[in-house]
């Protein structure tokens, strides 16, 4: 029997019937860090993005920092007075599908086979838009991690950082990377290992007829430059064929892209 996807809101509505699994004494550095001295509040304020701190068991944020207000448009008490319900208002409609039906139940998939004790060692990022005070929306982008997961890897933390990408990026598609954080004595790197995006309209997911065309040299074996000489096209406007088709369907090869457009019929 095919396992049913556990969406955001049913997996924190979820975690309700778990006792809090952390003290606050655990979470004092980074309280510290969002209750500024009056010499760094204004640098916290506007310079830098919005820091929070999320309790999956309770579905509600611990803390955040001031600057909501202006990189969101929204002040941080709304936000730990109103937990996710006072966010799922604001949250645009679209956007709050495909996170909870599709972009959370795949990271949770990802999590479900990483040790709970090295959840911490992963970065989560996608962009989505909250509403403003007036009406309109912004554009943003999410960085987070689950700093604490219980023994049954369940998530009970996330501590993550928002900023404001209005002048970058547009809501369509929706991009979803994770990044595996590395440390190697006093250095530390960070590796992309996934990375997928999310169409909100079914339509933008369809491959163009350019796309599909290119895919029908790569059945034949040939190259990049190959395929080139035969479209008369440079060599890189084939590779940002091949590389978008990977991005539209999360596949990380050019073996693997064929086998796919080859079972669902899409040449």
């Amino acid at each position: 029997m095919k396992k049913e996807k556990n969406s955001w809101i049913s997996y924190i509505g979820g975690l309700s019937q778990i006792s809090k699994n952390y003290e606050l004494s655990e979470l004092e550095n980074v309280i510290q860090i969002l209750s500024p001295d009056p010499f760094s509040r204004s640098l916290l304020y506007h310079g830098v993005p919005v820091i929070y701190l999320m309790d999956y068991s309770t579905g509600r944020y611990v803390t955040m920092s001031k600057s909501s207000q202006i990189t969101i448009g929204s002040k941080a008490d709304y936000f730990i007075d109103g937990g996710i319900n006072y966010t799922l208002e604001i949250y645009h409609k679209e956007d709050m599908r495909m996170f909870n039906e599709r972009i959370f139940p795949d990271r949770l998939n990802f999590l479900e086979k990483v040790p709970f004790d090295q959840h911490p060692d992963y970065l989560f990022s996608y962009n989505y838009r909250l509403k403003r005070s007036n009406g309109g929306y912004v554009n943003l982008l999410q960085r987070n991690c689950i700093i604490k997961s219980d023994e049954k890897g369940k998530l009970i933390l996330s501590l993550g950082m928002i900023v404001n990408i209005d002048h970058y990026k547009n809501e369509n598609p929706v991009i979803h990377t994770i990044e595996k954080i590395s440390k190697v004595g006093v250095q530390q790197s960070c590796e992309l290992i996934n990375k997928k995006l999310y169409y909100l309209h079914e339509e933008d997911q369809l491959f163009s007829n350019r796309e599909k065309e290119v895919l029908l040299w790569m059945v034949e074996g040939l190259s990049s430059k190959q395929i080139a000489d035969k479209m008369y096209l440079s060599e890189h406007t084939v590779i940002n064929h091949r590389r978008n088709m990977m991005d539209k369907t999360g596949i990380s090869n050019a073996t693997a892209l064929v086998g796919y457009a080859l079972r669902m019929k899409i040449i």
